[in-house]
């Protein structure tokens, strides 16, 4: 069902969400999912309708009357702190001061983020979370969070359009401790294979695929956020962004693809339905 602007704001529920066109997942993420050339068209695959083709786009999911305007400002102080400190430092290399690369003794490689606000990074990747599954638009339609509670008080408890406000307030100890891994492809954006996606894996952790970024959220420590070890960012430890090489890269994205056909096709069995990957797909169970 639509919403309207008549309907309270879904964050802080006290205001009337009149913004129009909300980004789910923030532009400068999920941009290159769009291509640099030619037609402006990317995919967006879901579980929910198995027998439909993944979706041709235009434009990122967008929704409208899901915030209000200071809801959707505050919002965009934390994707625009990310932006600047984040997204378009750590492949630049006038940035390497801001960030310590490592590796670990598994050959992962790794970054630091020195000067990476803690509080801020945690709201803006919880954001996002909570974007996705309170949306109603593809391919997040399907996607739940039992927590999406927890996490909309969390980012209600910090509101604010100050962005001196954040950067002065003291660390959340609560949001602190629920783990987050975010990967990174080291080689920007990947032009012939971008993709955004939302699931919930087996163990319970949730797994947001967005073009260049990967990343993983539990409430509590799961099988998948311990497997990362010290590479989980929880605590008050400098933010950690795991800079993922070619192979990690592509095994990661592989193991994504797996878990959506394993998903559409149990969907599809469900549902009665001819799966349209499985028309076609050598690997179909």
């Amino acid at each position: 069902m639509r919403r309207t602007p008549e309907e309270i704001c879904l964050l802080c529920q006290t205001e009337k969400a009149t913004k129009t066109n909300s980004h789910i997942v923030p532009k400068f993420m999920s941009k290159g999912i769009l291509g640099n050339e030619g037609p402006r068209q990317g995919f967006t695959i879901s579980t929910g309708e198995p027998e439909k083709k993944p979706e041709k786009g235009q434009d990122t999911s967008k929704e409208s009357y899901i915030l209000c305007l200071g809801c959707e400002d505050y919002l965009q102080v934390l994707e625009t702190y990310i932006a600047e400190h984040l997204h378009k430092r750590i492949l630049n290399p006038k940035f390497n001061s801001d960030f310590t690369y490592d590796v670990n003794p598994g050959n992962v490689h790794y970054a630091v983020c020195n000067n990476l606000n803690l509080l801020i990074t945690r709201l803006f990747f919880m954001s996002i979370y909570w974007r996705c599954s309170i949306t109603s638009v593809s391919p997040f339609t399907n996607f739940e969070i039992d927590e999406a509670e927890l996490l909309r008080e969390i980012l209600v408890t910090h509101k604010t359009q100050n962005l001196q406000e954040l950067l002065d307030a003291p660390e959340d100890q609560y949001s602190n401790n629920i783990p987050l891994v975010v990967l990174r492809s080291m080689k920007g954006e990947d032009q012939t294979s971008n993709f955004l996606y939302a699931t919930k894996s087996n163990d319970g952790t949730y797994v947001l695929t967005l073009n260049e970024y990967i990343t993983f959220f539990a409430p509590e420590e799961t099988t998948a956020t311990k497997r990362f070890d010290f590479l989980t960012n929880r605590g008050n430890n400098p933010f950690v962004i795991i800079a993922a090489q070619d192979q990690l890269w592509s095994s990661f994205k592989q193991m994504i693809i797996d878990l959506w056909r394993d998903l559409t096709l149990k969907t599809a069995k469900e549902k009665g339905v001819e799966p349209w990957l499985g028309k076609n797909d050598p690997n179909r169970r």
